[in-house]
Formats: structure tokens, C-alpha cells, sequence
């Protein structure tokens, strides 16, 4: 499901609070707290260690009955890269990563508060749209993703997210492949196998199969129909900067 459809289905339970007043402004390479207002192909997610790519993981909303909200990146042990769509909508102050599986999670159980948002300063470009979520606490037994270099074009990538469903329910994290070419605006992942996108994969991460290296996220699609076959990428290389900066958020161990 589009995340569009997901923030229209949150808005009709009357969950999602509008970001108004709430929004963040932050420029250049600051960074704000946050804090309350007064059938692709499929695999177990039973524990980081034995998921591949366990890095891939997502965000979700604390007390939504919809999950996941979004998809994103562990980058260091307390820092995760999204899309900036995905914190459009979202009341930032209960929004958590997580790890693994999506069933069984518990309101603000097994995932991980969001306390620092770094946005791109520009964000408004497809090819910069995203934005680094410093954690309260490292996540365990995860190793973060491999940032990789200047991707060669073609073929052997592979996007990582998960199926849209409803707290409780069955969900299961999701796996395609496809090839990789340059537009003007970034980088498009065009499907090869595995089925396209049937549900929303805003804030995914794209990997080199070859070299398990993060070569970008997904911010965006750019095809029509009931099931996205091309993803617009905001690469790695383009935001080496940003990644730099997003890295220096993460606390030393005490």
C-alpha cells in the first residue's frame, strides 16, 4: 500500500496529528529535540542477528494500529536515515525505529524513541530528501549498514521494507530487486524480480546485493498504476555530506 494510503487511512481513525505549528524548520545542518506539545518475496524477521540486512528497518507511530509507518536505515548504532516524506504527517514526538519483526510489537515495546531530527538543508530536492533520527539508546545486536560509493549503474540491487497491516496482524518484511539508472533529479530503481511496490516503501533502504553496501533510500516513486515498479532514489554518494553530519549525531558509548 501507497504511504499515502496509510496516512489517509490514520487521518480517517483520527490519529495522525498535523504537523501546523509542531512542523520543524531546521536549517542548513542544525537539528531540533524533539519532544511532546504541551507480494514481494518475504522472510522470518525474528531477530536482528539472523535477518539479513537487519539495518533495514522501520519506523512506527506509538499507539497506531497501523505499522509500519515508514521504513528506514540504522546508519550507527543510534542513528537511522529515512525519507522526508515520512515525517510529513507523522506527530514526531511517538514516532520510534524498530528492528525485525513488526508482529507482536507492543506500544513503545521492542522499538526505539526518536530524540534528534537532522533534515537535509535541501530537503526540498528529490535527490536530498531525507532526514537522520538520533535515537535515545543504541540499538542492540544490529550491526548498522555499509555506506557505500559511487553505484554503478545496472542491475544487482535490492530494496528492503515492510508490508503495511494493523497492530496484532501478520506482517512481514519485504525483499525486491532491480536495476539501477540516473535521472536528473537522482537515481531510479526500475523492478527486475520480486514483485514492484504494493504498499509503500518511502524511507527503504536500496542495497548493492553484491557488496552488502547501502547505496541509497527511497524517497518517492515515479510510475502510475496499482503497483509502483519505479522508485526515485536519494543516493548515498549525492548526500555524502549529509551522511557525514547524520553520523556525528551518534553519542559515544558510555
Amino acid at each position: 500500500m501507497a504511504r499515502s494510503s496509510t496516512r489517509a487511512i490514520l487521518v480517517g481513525l483520527g490519529l495522525v496529528v498535523g504537523c501546523g505549528d509542531q512542523g520543524l524548520n531546521v536549517a542548513d545542518w542544525t537539528h531540533a529535540s524533539v519532544s511532546a506539545p504541551a507480494a514481494p518475496s518475504t522472510e522470518p524477521v525474528d531477530a536482528g542477528r539472523s535477518v539479513p540486512r537487519a539495518a533495514a528497518g522501520f519506523l512506527e507511530i506509538e499507539g497506531s494500529p497501523i505499522l509500519p509507518w515508514c521504513a528506514a536505515v540504522l546508519v550507527a548504532p543510534d542513528v537511522v536515515v529515512t525519507a522526508a516524506s515520512c515525517l510529513e504527517a507523522a506527530p514526531l514526538w511517538e514516532l520510534r525505529f524498530g528492528v525485525g519483526s513488526t508482529e507482536d510489537l507492543a506500544d513503545g515495546v521492542g522499538s526505539f524513541e526518536v530524540t534528534e531530527i537532522l533534515e537535509h538543508p535541501h530537503v526540498d530536492q528529490p535527490q536530498h530528501a531525507l532526514v537522520a533520527l538520533q535515537l535515545a539508546e543504541p540499538v542492540p545486536n544490529v550491526e548498522p549498514a555499509t555506506l557505500g560509493g559511487v553505484a554503478t549503474l545496472g542491475c544487482g540491487f535490492e530494496a528492503i521494507s515492510y508490508r503495511f497491516h494493523l497492530r496484532g496482524d501478520r506482517g512481514a518484511r519485504t525483499r525486491w530487486f532491480g536495476c539501477l539508472d540516473r535521472a536528473v533529479d537522482g537515481l531510479r530503481l526500475n523492478a527486475e524480480h520480486g514483485a514492484g511496490d504494493c504498499h509503500g516503501d518511502d524511507g527503504a533502504g536500496v542495497f548493492d546485493s553484491a557488496r552488502d553496501e547501502l547505496v541509497g533510500l527511497v524517497v518517492g516513486d515515479t510510475s502510475r498504476g496499482p503497483c509502483t515498479t519505479q522508485l526515485q532514489i536519494a543516493s548515498v554518494a549525492d548526500n555524502a555530506d549529509f551522511f557525514e553530519t547524520a553520523l556525528d549525531l551518534s553519542a559515544p558509548p558510555a
